[in-house]
């Protein structure tokens, strides 16, 4: 997984990511989310890893009929 503000000297990149929440409603309890930034840090010797999401919502019920694609859009 990647969130860095260049990749390969060029744009940044954020990957998509499947989260498991097993919160209905998402499908099979997999919310979506962008990875904007991963980081460390120690605390009394104990190592933290921590990632900063951008999280998306599905819209509607059921996947796209034309695609068959859960279709979704960042939340506001």
């Amino acid at each position: 997984m990647r969130a860095t503000p260049s990749w390969r000297k060029a744009s940044p990149r954020h990957d998509t990511i499947f989260v498991r929440t097993g919160l209905p409603p998402e499908p099979h309890g997999l919310s979506v989310a962008q990875l904007r930034l991963l980081f460390s840090f120690m605390i009394n010797g104990t190592r933290h890893e921590v990632a900063l999401v951008e999280w998306f919502s599905y819209i509607g019920d059921s996947p796209d009929e034309d695609t068959g694609m859960w279709v979704v859009e960042r939340e506001k």
